[in-house]
């Protein structure tokens, strides 16, 4: 079995992740969010993008896009949007369905990543607000794939 794709922990990335997993020969990474508001060490960091793209790479002494299809995590992080950000279930909900309708109005990804332990989405609080977004989103009829999956479709489509 290979691994073909890479989520750093905490997002946290380096200038030299891009590169390692791309020699590598890793197929994805979403390691960088479109928008990143609260990251210590990465604020506004973001990649600025709810598209697919090639990250750059840096080859001899000069820039090239890598083979590394990088999967923006679009949605904001339910653990960010409670812990630092203070939001109550409804605000959570409201910012994650006017940000799905803002990317479905661009023919985006909706990447979401989610953490189910008791302290964050698992309260008990917070839980229904889970299951809500998805009936929402799921009444918008998307494409649900595998990460691996949208990236072949990405490449096939370049």
């Amino acid at each position: 079995m290979h691994i073909q794709g890479f989520r750093a922990p905490w997002l946290h990335r380096t200038k030299d992740l891009i590169s390692i997993l791309d020699k590598n020969k890793f197929i994805w990474d979403s390691s960088f969010p479109d928008s990143n508001p609260t990251m210590m060490g990465y604020a506004g960091s973001g990649c600025s993008t709810v598209y697919p793209f090639h990250p750059l790479i840096k080859e001899d002494d000069k820039y090239v896009h890598s083979s590394i299809v990088e999967l923006p995590v679009t949605i904001p992080q339910d653990w960010m949007c409670i812990h630092p950000l203070g939001m109550s279930p409804k605000e959570l909900y409201d910012l994650w369905k006017k940000k799905v309708d803002y990317i479905q109005s661009l023919g985006g990804l909706a990447l979401f990543i989610t953490h189910p332990a008791r302290y964050d989405l698992g309260d008990k609080r917070y839980l229904p607000v889970y299951e809500k977004i998805i009936k929402y989103v799921l009444e918008k009829k998307p494409y649900i794939s595998t990460c691996t999956e949208i990236c072949e479709t990405f490449i096939k489509n370049e």
